[in-house]
């Protein structure tokens, strides 16, 4: 256990048991499995000394950064850190961590993890990696978000990351660390707990006090609870021989406070005035700053009486170096026990040794009174860090200035600008903190505006609208043109989640031709306009909005534009057009994109690829999507993306993971009431149920659909699907007249130009009701007219299920020679996608036509896992390692790690015969009579 005191005294004792787990940690990654281990304890817990012993033996690259107090709110600071210490090339070929200041602020931290992701492959080779992250408390949060992206996609880099936090009430990103670290399959968590009364004994012995009875260690540590620097500090003030003399309860200081004061008392008046002067400037400062704050011309006596003491360090060495305290809490300590009066004038010292806007803090401190022009100083250069991207720094002058405000309305507005620069940020989860400030706040425009924009993120539309629309009339009666702007973007896109599509769409206008808006409020504007448009029935309207966004849009908001036009177009059923745009704002990701548009683009864009018969890139697109999605608590994302998750495993016959899809897509309905959220989760819903076979529960899951309101909502954007799925339903229950209803809607709103497969369905399904009523030849025609149509259409899943239907009615009609041409057809089709289900009712048929097969091997012959299939395709079309890597947020160590396994089951020896091996397989066996 590290010592109290640090530097030449530090000693260890215990942890036994922490640094074995440690070890075992470490020989699965040297074995090729990449570990996350959280280490968390009180302050003083001995965290470090943990990690430096256990460094000490393991023999490791070691890449090692710290989060500090004073770099919270500098975004990506830890990020910059950590790229600064790669070794050179690291950073090739990534620009978001070639500069040598970090990434851009604006950047999207998931965009930031998925290129320190692709930098963890290249550490050192292949040679074991420790990244090891301390005083993570002290992280700023998109680093943070960052990092977390990264360590939860780590596969076969052999990296070890090893982060340290003081337990106190954890940040959204630290629980998701937590969490992470807490999974058996990822890695572990370690809880520092005191040091038993052994320990103690040895603790003692180790400092050069002499022995310490048992007994006297066991009341040591129940007094203490086996805190290591409370206990150190016990023992060197009254030594064993005292405490074992002392009846009744322990003399034991209440607090280090009292040790550390006490100590200070003994000590020269120079060697006070370098410790009140250090725990002013902060925990570690260069001592010449020191020095001057505390008016020593020659502070090298004072410095080494405080070192004896164990009270201060000095960390670089020199006059010339840096002092630091031996823990925070002796700093803290310091720091409190200063007179108000002298602590103002050492931080008024302070301000005025180190200039600009590193002074402003120490002016802060320095104020005794409200000052109102400081207030306004601060307001400056929050101003100024917003236009750079700095708003978690913008958020903390704003507050301080609140805190210095003379009038209540000034406090009132500078705390709502506070929470303003956080909700840029994108941190609502420090805006909810600030809500005790926000409720007491004076009513208004503004109050009003971020309380709509946290009722919007806590999934509560209704309160979002009724709040935006007071700001609205409030900030338009006061002429405040750019809160008019933001509050009307909020409210479009409560009003579209509401279904008031006109009324969304006009508001989403007149936000974005007003005053400009921050990204996070522009963005909602133009999915409120574009969608607005088409779900109130404006589908020309809808695409020629989007196509203005596009061509207007400056080179970091065109991925927003291309986003909005590509949603537009998957949601109105034409995937091919939707697939060109989204396919581009995924290739733009990173260059910072924001991760709302990157979450829908992966989720809509699996479904296009769905649709259009691609569903390896459709799965691929699907598995990215939900993970980010839930990664960026994006609850209106969580619901379409696991939604079109469940379409593609349904369709290949994976019902238990597409089981774990429906029940995700419908919590985040139910936890964001968004029509389209519970309409693609029943839709989903319906179609596993299908492929189960189990039409009651298919025509139940439409329930929803067919009764609510959403069902006109969906006639507007010409959405169709589901009515195809509840006439399916019908037609297997027997019910042919509902089926005739609902299939007469659907021939009702077909396009005059089919650009998906539900006109497929349509012809199909007739065919079906008309077989069901006697009309054989009726029905035959319909087949063949549907399978006319679908050669100018790209939906090789609707042509099959026609070309399987006519097969099973010829046969059944008793021409087997007439079924099977189109039998053999829909076969290769559908073992071409893998639809599971599908297929094996197709062998049904062709076995009852009197075929074999003629060889019985598996339908995936390779007998590849599914991400060895997404690598080997992507190989297949001339990607390298890297590339690959980017598609799938995987480092290029693991796809060369899979590429090994694929070589070795196919057995070839380069990417030219892989490629040749693919491209001339057949999608199946072929079948024989």
């Amino acid at each position: 256990m590290i010592s109290a005191g640090g530097g030449p005294a530090e000693v260890f004792v215990g942890r036994r048991a922490e640094l074995q787990r440690l070890e075992g940690e470490w020989r699965s990654v040297c074995s090729g499995r990449p570990r996350v281990v959280w280490v968390e304890g009180a302050s003083g817990m001995g965290k470090s000394a943990l990690v430096r012993r256990f460094l000490s033996g393991a023999g490791a690259f070691v890449l090692r950064v710290s989060g500090d107090a004073g770099e919270v709110s500098l975004r990506y600071g830890l990020v910059a850190q950590v790229a600064a210490r790669m070794p050179d090339g690291g950073r090739s070929g990534l620009p978001l961590l070639a500069p040598s200041g970090g990434p851009p602020a604006e950047a999207d931290p998931l965009a930031v993890g998925a290129e320190m992701l692709a930098a963890f492959g290249t550490l050192k080779g292949s040679a074991p990696v420790v990244v090891v992250l301390e005083d993570f408390h002290w992280s700023d949060r998109v680093s943070s978000r960052a990092l977390l992206f990264a360590a939860r996609r780590l596969q076969r880099e052999p990296v070890l990351m090893l982060v340290t936090c003081r337990t106190v009430d954890g940040s959204e990103s630290e629980d998701g660390w937590r969490r992470l670290a807490s999974d058996p399959e990822s890695g572990c968590r370690m809880e520092m707990a005191g040091l038993g009364a052994p320990e103690l004994c040895r603790l003692s012995e180790a400092l050069g006090l002499g022995q310490l009875p048992i007994t006297v260690a066991e009341r040591l540590q129940r007094h203490t609870a086996g805190h290591p620097l409370y206990a150190r500090a016990v023992l060197e003030e009254l030594g064993p021989r005292s405490l074992a003399l002392t009846t009744g309860r322990l003399p034991v200081p209440g607090t280090l406070a009292s040790v550390v004061v006490s100590r200070l008392a003994g000590l020269s008046q120079p060697a006070r005035d370098l410790a009140a002067a250090a725990a002013v400037l902060g925990e570690h400062s260069p001592l010449p700053l020191v020095s001057g704050v505390a008016g020593l011309t020659d502070a090298s006596a004072a410095v080494e009486e405080l070192k004896a003491a164990r009270l201060l360090d000095e960390a670089a060495g020199g006059a010339a170096g840096s002092v630091a305290f031996a823990h925070p809490l002796i700093r803290a300590a310091v720091y409190g026990d200063l007179p108000a009066t002298r602590r103002m004038a050492l931080h008024a010292r302070a301000a005025a040794l180190v200039g600009g806007r590193g002074a402003l803090a120490h002016r802060v401190a320095a104020a005794g009174v409200p000052d109102e022009s400081l207030a306004a100083e601060l307001d400056s250069a929050a101003e100024a860090a917003e236009s750079q991207g700095a708003w978690e720094q913008a958020q903390e002058w704003f507050v301080w200035g609140a805190e210095l405000s003379l009038r209540p309305e000034d406090r009132d507005r500078r705390t709502l600008a506070a929470a303003q620069a956080l909700l840029t940020a994108g941190d609502v989860p420090r805006v909810n903190a600030m809500r005790p400030l926000i409720a007491a706040c004076g009513t208004g425009a503004r109050r009003d505006h971020v309380l709509g924009w946290l009722a919007w993120f806590d999934g509560d539309p209704s309160e979002a609208a009724a709040r935006a629309s007071d700001c609205l009339w409030a900030a338009e009666a006061s002429g405040e043109g750019a809160l008019c702007s933001a509050a009307a973007a909020l409210l479009s896109m409560a009003r579209f989640t509401q279904g008031r599509s006109g009324e969304a769409a006009a508001l989403a206008r007149t936000a974005l031709e007003g005053h400009p808006l921050a990204p996070f409020a522009s963005r909602a504007a133009r999915y409120a306009l574009v969608l607005g448009l088409a779900a109130d029935g404006q589908f020309g309207a809808a695409r020629a909005a989007a196509d203005t966004l596009v061509q207007r849009a400056p080179r970091m908001q065109r991925g927003d534009a291309l986003a909005a036009r590509g949603l537009l177009l998957a949601t109105c059923d034409d995937p091919q057009a939707a697939r060109a745009d989204l396919e581009e704002v995924v290739r733009r990701r990173r260059e910072g994109l924001p991760v709302g548009p990157l979450v829908a683009a992966h989720a809509y864009l699996g479904e296009a690829c769905f649709r259009v018969g691609d569903w390896a890139a459709a799965q691929d697109h699907a598995a990215m999507a939900v993970p980010q999605a839930a990664d960026a608590d994006r609850a209106w994302c969580v619901a379409p993306a696991s939604a079109i998750a469940c379409w593609i495993q349904a369709a290949r016959a994976r019902f238990a993971l597409a089981e774990e899809h429906v029940h995700a897509s419908k919590a985040a309905a139910a936890r964001f009431p968004f029509w389209g959220g519970l309409s693609t989760a029943c839709a989903a819903e319906s179609f596993l149920a299908q492929m189960r076979g189990q039409p009651e529960r298919a025509a139940a899951a439409l329930e929803p659909l067919r009764t609510g309101s959403v069902r006109g909502l969906l006639d507007a954007l010409g959405r169709l699907r589901w009515r195809a799925l509840y006439a399916e339903a019908m037609l297997s229950m027997g019910r042919l007249d509902d089926a005739e209803v609902m299939l007469g809607e659907i021939e009702d709103g077909l396009p005059a130009a089919p650009v998906n497969g539900v006109p497929l369905d349509a012809i199909r399904l007739r065919a079906r009701l008309e077989w069901s009523r006697g009309h054989a030849d009726l029905a035959e025609a319909c087949f063949r007219s549907g399978l006319a149509l679908g050669v100018g259409l790209m939906a090789p899943f609707e042509v099959a299920r026609l070309e399987l239907e006519l097969g099973r009615l010829l046969r059944e009609s008793g021409d087997r020679r007439a079924a099977l041409a189109p039998l053999r057809a829909a076969r290769q089709r559908l073992a071409a996608l893998g639809a599971d289900p599908l297929l094996a009712l197709c062998d049904v048929q062709l076995a009852a036509c009197g075929l074999r097969r003629a060889t019985p091997g598996p339908a995936n012959p390779f007998d590849l896992s599914p991400t060895e299939r997404s690598i080997t395709r992507l190989v297949a079309k001339g990607l390298t390692n890297r590339e690959i890597g980017a598609e799938p947020f995987v480092s290029a160590k693991t796809v060369e790690y899979h590429l090994g396994r694929i070589f070795t089951k196919l057995g070839v020896g380069s990417r030219r015969e892989l490629r040749t091996r693919v491209l001339s397989a057949p999608p199946d066996p072929d079948w024989a009579g």
